[in-house]
């Protein structure tokens, strides 16, 4: 009775460890049937649908264990790509807010599955996506919000030079040239760094152009204090702009600081050596003043003697002869 007992009992352990062996056979096989489905989704360009499949296979894989150890290897080695592919896709398909939060589960899963390769190509276009928002932003009024998306850009790379050139503008577009101007400043410092040499120009002509803009605003109000700040700061920018020179020299002249518009105008002279007469007659006629000023005659009526030409013609010639009383 006990033996027979035993023997079934035996046979009956028997079936339950097969039962088991059958049923982690068949969940392998499951593991590499949604491995299979995958590929060939991958391989069609059906990256969500590929997505889920790998992901079906790591799951499954996780409750075989040493079984399917291989499978998961190769489902958790392409899963990261995959996701950087519906990433870029929706890039295409310019859904950019959508293609970033794809982009960064991509970086998520390249990180969690030790894929260096995927990682670096993600945080490479992450902020380079986040530039594009900006960029769209500033192209409709939205100054504010491009701001802050080329603030997230700059924030995942420090180096991205056309994101710094892009807050510029978004707060010259706001009316805070300060700002934009030390922005334009991060351009070219990074832009030369990394020799990105097309924003380093971009932002020298925008910075030489919004301080002249300021400078001829200031000096129009009579505040010649900040316009010459506003000419100099232009200067900074593009030391050959003769209009932030003679700028320079007027206002310098408003301020009775004569040696300083002598010498603003002197480095102007050698860049409109070969323009017109009429052309270089306003700036020895604000040379001439600034000799008046010095009580230099002598240095003043040879300047006005130069500056009598075209528009200043008749100004400078009632300074030589009624005023001066030229030689």
């Amino acid at each position: 009775m006990k033996k027979k007992l035993f023997r079934s009992l035996t046979l009956a352990a028997a079936a339950i460890l097969l039962s088991v062996s059958v049923a982690t056979a068949q969940t392998a096989k499951e593991a590499v049937e949604a491995f299979n489905l995958g590929v060939n989704a991958n391989q069609e360009k059906n990256y969500p649908v590929a997505l889920t499949q790998f992901l079906k296979a790591i799951e499954i894989s996780d409750q075989v264990g040493a079984e399917a150890e291989n499978i998961k290897v190769q489902a958790e080695g392409v899963v990261p790509s995959v996701q950087f592919n519906i990433g870029m896709g929706l890039y295409n398909q310019k859904k950019m807010e959508e293609s970033i939060t794809a982009m960064e589960k991509a970086k998520d899963f390249a990180i969690k599955y030790k894929d260096e390769k995927t990682q670096k190509k993600v945080e490479k276009v992450i902020p380079q996506f986040y530039n594009f928002l900006g960029n769209a932003s500033l192209r409709d009024g939205q100054n504010e919000k491009a701001i802050e998306n080329y603030g997230k850009a700059v924030a995942l790379d420090p180096n991205y030079a056309k994101s710094y050139l892009g807050i510029g503008l978004a707060n010259v577009k706001l009316g805070n040239l300060e700002k934009a101007l030390e922005s334009f400043d991060k351009t070219i410092e990074v832009g030369t760094a990394t020799n990105k040499m097309d924003e380093v120009k971009d932002a020298q002509v925008s910075a030489r152009d919004n301080s002249l803009v300021k400078a001829v605003a200031e000096q129009k109000n009579e505040n010649h204090a900040d316009a010459c700040k506003y000419f100099a700061l232009a200067l900074k920018y593009d030391d050959k702009n003769t209009d932030a020179y003679l700028g320079y020299a007027i206002s310098a002249n408003k301020l009775l600081k004569f040696d300083e518009a002598i010498e603003s105008i002197n480095k102007a002279l050698p860049l409109v050596e070969t323009s017109s007469e009429s052309i270089k007659a306003g700036y020895y006629f604000h040379l001439a003043a600034a000799y008046v000023g010095k009580s230099d005659n002598a240095s003043a009526c040879a300047a006005y003697k130069k500056a009598s030409f075209g528009t200043y013609k008749e100004a400078s010639e009632y300074q030589i002869k009624e005023v001066l009383k030229c030689q």
